[in-house]
């Protein structure tokens, strides 16, 4: 799948829970504003992603006072 696909099939989604996100967003605005949308993707999309990325075991913690990430290499060019 391309990623103008998953992109529409994201805006799609995104349009379906407009109002509902609008209002989580609302009720949640007098500490940090947020919403949440289940079910963003297609669930066998959403694992073959998933299934992309590499192993927590197979990349760099960068643990410092202003960053705690994993970074790793792309495989694919």
């Amino acid at each position: 799948m391309t990623r103008t696909k998953i992109a529409d099939l994201i805006v799609e989604r995104l349009t379906e829970a407009k109002s509902e996100a609008a209002a989580q967003f609302q009720a949640s605005s007098t500490a940090i504003g947020h919403f949440v949308v289940d079910e963003l993707l297609p669930e066998a999309l959403a694992l073959q992603i998933h299934e992309a990325f590499p192993d927590n075991r197979d990349m760099t913690l960068k643990k410092s006072i202003r960053e705690y990430k994993h970074i790793a290499r792309r495989r694919n060019g």
